[in-house]
């Protein structure tokens, strides 16, 4: 089985999928649109997917998505059904594992953190970058900062997002989820200890505190 690289990876920007609207009537349609983990068998057919929550799900139809035989971090638009769910949309998510502080040359070009929440056992961001060619990828990643004790006893994993523009135009911008593991932190980390991520974006460097 492959799965999409865990370390600082070159991100072909992901434009999310938009949704449809009726202005002549009051209708919301039952798709819903989530994070998740989706399995591949060895003809590109997503066998299932997984939610943050832990629950699997199997397709009630037929979805194709060109990774074989693959786990990867995914971002789906689906309808719920009795027996699954109905695929609509499903693509690829960067995904990343934290890497530790010096083992990399720390990149910290501005961008716009829409968002930020945990999800089981990821870290998921929603970024807006400034681009203009599609031929010059962005790299992102997360790099571990240490862990730390607060005066309460409670520990603080301190992260901090990687973010090198690539010499990329900043002519529009672009939205992309990206999802950190969190998996290395699971007999570190309990209930009551928080993550704090810091994120350059273009009035100065955020600090996020997100309870873990």
């Amino acid at each position: 089985m492959k799965t999409l690289p865990k370390t600082l990876c070159l991100l072909a920007l992901l434009t999310l999928a938009a949704a449809c609207g009726n202005d002549d009537e009051d209708y919301l349609p039952p798709y819903r649109q989530e994070l998740c983990e989706a399995q591949t068998d060895a003809a590109g057919i997503v066998a299932y997917v997984r939610f943050d929550d832990g629950t699997e799900r199997l397709p009630a139809n037929v979805y194709s998505c060109g990774l074989r035989d693959t786990l990867f971090r995914a971002y789906a638009v689906f309808e719920p059904s009795a027996d699954g769910v109905r695929l609509l949309h499903v693509s690829p998510v960067l995904a990343v594992t934290p890497v530790a502080a010096g083992s990399v040359v720390l990149r910290s070009d501005p961008l716009q953190c829409r968002a930020a929440w945990r999800g089981g056992r990821y870290l998921n961001l929603l970024l807006t970058l400034q681009s203009g060619s599609n031929a010059a990828r962005h790299v992102l990643g997360v790099v571990d900062e240490g862990v730390t004790a607060a005066p309460s006893g409670a520990r603080v994993l301190s992260l901090r997002l990687y973010h090198d523009q690539n010499g990329d135009t900043r002519y529009y911008s672009r939205d992309t989820y990206l999802s950190c593991r969190l998996d290395a932190y699971a007999g570190l980390l309990t209930a009551g200890d928080s993550i704090a991520l810091r994120v350059t974006e273009a009035g100065g460097e955020r600090t996020l505190q997100l309870a873990y």
